[in-house]
């Protein structure tokens, strides 16, 4: 009797993981651009990523965020090198959202920026572990572009008209 129950479980944790298996191979990875013809989360605008330039602090603000799937926001530091502006290391990363429009984001952020810095947020899919890991994808367009905001530190202290939720 034992043995039946012990082969019934075995069984099943192998179903559950080739399901996994199977839906990881068939995972989307290209999202179509967002328009007012195809919205994702009902709303209908061409920007599906709205960073604005902020003061410097320990967190970034995001303007809103539209997902196609669950996902995270993550920012990250920019910086000028001999062969142009690269993305640097991870800085920030938001909860994770579930599909649709995201606003008023605060995203706490691991290093000090200063007046100059220029960041990047960029969206990101869950690889179903509900955790930002290397193995979350960016989420990219048709033409294989991320769906990414360059933004600038424009102060170290709170700008006049700004308010940080």
């Amino acid at each position: 009797m034992d043995k039946r129950i012990t082969v019934f479980v075995v069984v099943i944790v192998l179903v559950i993981i080739g399901f996994f298996g199977v839906n990881s191979l068939f995972k989307e990875k290209i999202i179509a651009p967002v328009s007012p013809e195809s919205p994702i989360g009902g709303e209908a605008s061409s920007t599906p990523l709205v960073v604005p330039d902020q003061a410097g602090g320990a967190q970034i603000f995001i303007g809103r965020a539209m997902l196609p799937g669950s996902g995270f926001i993550v920012v990250k530091k920019t910086s000028e090198g001999v062969t142009g502006t690269t993305t640097g290391e991870v800085i920030g990363v938001s909860d994770l959202f579930f599909a649709g429009t995201q606003e008023n984001i605060l995203i706490n952020i691991s290093q000090e920026v200063i007046e100059g810095d220029t960041l990047t947020a960029a969206l990101y899919l869950d690889d179903g572990d509900g955790e930002y890991t290397l193995a979350d994808e960016v989420i990219i367009d048709e033409n294989g572009n991320p769906f990414t905001a360059t933004f600038t530190i424009l102060s170290e202290g709170a700008l006049e008209n700004e308010v940080k939720l």
